[in-house]
């Protein structure tokens, strides 16, 4: 353990601040908490109860000076509140200042509104939405979860789906869909994530091939031939593999999978758009338009301008690592063209995305500019990043929580 702070140590000469937690169990969930906390979540149970927290942040973020030789673990975050649940939470949202919703691994995508008592140390369930079952559902696919998104423009409004067929958009304080999608092409396939890009738009990516699919949901749900209001584009055929295309024929494409369920980590996506709390217009602040970033089981990621999704800017490969664990990108929510990856390893990449190419190799890794290797250690066991998250205010601010149970808050200087 020794020989682990003294690696530590020396290595955070990279850093303008480093701060580290020991979770009793690993969080899948990071999810900011105003004004300066963070959400965590147990993926593993204690006496079949799953934990759920409010950390504050480390105060020493934001003061000019840290002795790095005084450091000692769990002195920064501290509990400010929490509460138990008897199901692992697979994600959540904030919708308003006292209150997020979590949904746990299901077909069904069942979510519980929390509220947050005021000066008080615990939360509580506020009320639990049953979601419609997948009739595709393969049980035996843990990759196969439930995603939800908070609408930022309009509180109590949630979009949820484990697959394309039960997608569909929430008003919590009544408890009833707002919009459902009635589109059948791909209804069986899994969510890799979903998001608002605007007030009444949502992006969502197919789990099983990286399909970009935006749905408009001022349009009645009822109507199927309005709710699906801009193409889609399938993901794999971006980065140019030399040494298989030439093994690629139309059996090849008949063979991907179009089933429910994938038999290993998903796609996911993430859009640079402003901080959710502050999402007023469709457009970045310098006038150019929202992009999207689509990351691969394999390590690809692939960039899209949102007002064409059909055919990527630039995309890059960021590891030669064949194993995913928990595949994770992140655009950061104040720099445009930084984004970050994590899940095949230890580590926490940084990326500027204006040196990705429009046709790269397969073979060709992108250069990060920044690596985060602090979850790294010297014991036997492996250990990798499950989850990381960009401060939504400060520059260069992250956490980042690993599967043995640490919880980083780092702030790492550009070079």
């Amino acid at each position: 353990m020794e020989d682990d702070w003294a690696w530590m140590i020396n290595s955070f000469k990279k850093y303008k601040h480093l701060h580290m937690y020991e979770l009793s169990q690993p969080t899948k969930v990071l999810e900011w908490a105003k004004p300066e906390g963070v959400f965590v979540a147990d993926s593993t149970s204690v006496n079949n109860r799953y934990e759920v927290l409010i950390l504050s942040l480390p105060p020493k973020l934001v003061s000019s000076h840290t002795d790095y030789s005084k450091l000692t673990k769990d002195r920064d975050f501290k509990m400010l509140s929490g509460g138990f649940h008897n199901q692992p939470v697979h994600s959540m949202a904030m919708v308003s200042k006292q209150h997020f919703v979590t949904s746990s691994p299901s077909d069904t995508c069942d979510m519980l509104l929390w509220e947050i008592q005021e000066d008080k140390d615990f939360i509580v369930t506020k009320d639990s939405f049953k979601g419609q079952r997948s009739e595709t559902y393969d049980a035996t696919h843990e990759t196969c979860c439930s995603s939800i998104a908070g609408n930022p423009h309009e509180k109590f409004q949630v979009a949820r789906g484990s697959v394309f067929q039960n997608l569909e958009v929430v008003d919590l304080e009544s408890g009833k869909a707002l919009w459902s999608n009635k589109v059948k092409d791909n209804s069986n396939h899994p969510i890799g994530s979903i998001d608002f890009t605007d007030k009444s738009s949502i992006l969502v990516c197919d789990a099983t091939n990286g399909l970009l699919s935006m749905f408009d949901t001022r349009y009645s749900s009822d109507k199927e031939t309005t709710t699906h209001t801009s193409s889609s584009v399938k993901s794999q055929s971006v980065i140019s593999h030399p040494e298989e295309d030439s093994q690629k024929s139309e059996a090849d494409e008949e063979s991907r999978p179009n089933m429910g369920t994938i038999s290993g980590p998903p796609w996911t996506c993430s859009i640079n758009i402003p901080s959710r709390h502050n999402r007023e217009t469709t457009v970045t602040e310098d006038g150019g338009n929202k992009l999207a970033a689509v990351l691969s089981p394999k390590g690809e990621v692939i960039v899209y301008d949102l007002r064409n999704v059909n055919k990527p800017l630039c995309s890059a490969t960021v590891t030669n690592k064949r194993k995913a664990f928990s595949p994770c990108i992140r655009w950061s929510p104040t720099q445009k063209n930084l984004l970050s990856v994590s899940g095949w390893d230890d580590c926490i990449k940084i990326y500027d995305i204006t040196t990705f190419k429009s046709q790269p190799s397969k073979s060709e890794l992108a250069e990060p500019m920044f690596i985060h290797d602090g979850h790294t250690t010297t014991q036997e066991e492996a250990s990798w990043v499950v989850n990381h998250i960009w401060h939504e205010e400060e520059p260069n601010l992250l956490l980042s929580a690993g599967s043995d149970g640490s919880l980083h808050a780092w702030e790492w200087l550009p070079t």
